[in-house]
């Protein structure tokens, strides 16, 4: 593909992730281990979302070990929690917000972990949604311990599957993200 395409964002241009090829690699490594972090960002997602489009705003990370990968993406695993709300995932574990996001309207998401002795994704992570805290709809603990020294670990992505290694990867909820990003903060 041509890659992200330049649209209307929430301020200013944002980037349009088409679901099929679209994504964004950066320099940066993420926040790794159990140090603090704030991620923010505006989305806006379609109505048609499909849950084959809804993994992995964005990411840093690997998926090698249990807790050890950071992706915040739009839940697209019934079994998780509902559909197209808010997530967060370290690999075995995930929290998913309540606000469902599926409304071709832009929304200004946070995921703040708060650091601490052995963080854990039911406990340290706090989501919000349009400023407000958001409930939790549904929780898996993990220790989150997000690799960013491993071999196997990936730079900052937007918009693509941070269990998406090639074309022959199968991957539960989809390898790339459809939808338009802005203001991405970490």
């Amino acid at each position: 593909g041509r890659g992200p395409t330049w649209v209307q964002g929430q301020f200013g241009r944002g980037i349009y992730l088409n679901g099929r090829d679209d994504f964004v690699e950066c320099d940066f490594t993420g926040i790794g281990g159990t140090q603090a972090r704030t991620v923010a960002f505006w989305v806006k997602v379609p109505r048609d979302s499909r849950t084959t489009e809804g993994y992995a705003i964005m990411n840093w990370g690997t998926m090698e070990e249990t807790g050890r990968a950071w992706q915040i993406s739009i839940n697209p695993m019934e079994n998780e929690g509902p559909l197209g709300r808010l997530r967060l995932g370290v690999n075995r574990g995930w929290v998913v917000g309540t606000t469902d996001l599926r409304d071709d309207r832009w929304h200004h998401c946070a995921v703040v972990m708060y650091g601490g002795h052995r963080p854990d994704s039911g406990t340290h992570v706090l989501l919000y949604v349009d400023g407000e805290l958001e409930p939790a709809a549904r929780k898996a603990l993990m220790e989150i311990r997000t690799a960013t020294d491993s071999a196997r670990a990936h730079n900052l992505w937007l918009g693509r599957n941070l269990n998406y290694e090639d074309l022959d990867s199968k991957v539960h909820g989809g390898p790339f993200f459809r939808g338009c990003l802005d203001e991405v903060f970490v």
